[in-house]
């Protein structure tokens, strides 16, 4: 009898090792680039990435739904001031810089919980811990010239490398 439940201690610790090492192992990482005009990639480094958890309520299909880049367009520009030249590069540049911070803060809002916080490496590349289970990937930041955000759901079962290559929203000389 003591025999079986040394065996069954061991056989209890070796298992909590072999779920320790899996959940510590457990993680998600990937590089962050755009396709320049003349279609080479253009890595993002610097980039801020922020890792959300999605659930039944939260998901980017359903977020996407409630975003109208258009009309967040529109009602930037209208609040901006009027000027002679209504047209007029800075306004423009203006109120694409407003749009991506209106991006930023409806994805934050929308998500509220940050689960994991990182910056690319000068190559676009990064890398986090995460327990398995759904994700919103959510990176800002520079490719190239252009400021973009990119978003991208990742269902992470143990280690998962993916690709954000197609922005959301993007702006800068092309």
């Amino acid at each position: 009898m003591r025999y079986i439940t040394k065996t069954a201690l061991r056989l209890v610790a070796i298992m909590a090792i072999i779920a320790l090492g899996f959940w510590s192992t457990a993680g998600l990482s990937g590089e962050v680039f755009l396709v320049s005009p003349e279609g080479k990639p253009e890595s993002a480094p610097g980039a801020e990435v922020h890792i959300y958890r999605c659930d039944d309520k939260h998901s980017l299909q359903a977020f996407l739904a409630t975003v109208n880049l258009l009309q967040s367009w529109k009602e930037i520009e209208a609040k901006l001031p009027a000027t002679r030249l209504e047209s007029s590069e800075h306004r423009m540049h203006t109120v694409q810089n407003f749009l991506y911070m209106d991006i930023f803060v409806k994805v934050s809002q929308y998500w509220q919980t940050v689960v994991a916080h990182t910056t690319t490496d000068r190559n676009g590349h990064f890398s986090v811990r995460l327990a398995p289970g759904k994700y919103l990937i959510h990176v800002s930041g520079q490719a190239g010239k252009r400021e973009a955000h990119w978003l991208r759901e990742e269902q992470l079962t143990w280690r998962s490398e993916t690709r954000l290559s197609s922005a959301i929203y993007s702006y800068g000389p092309e």
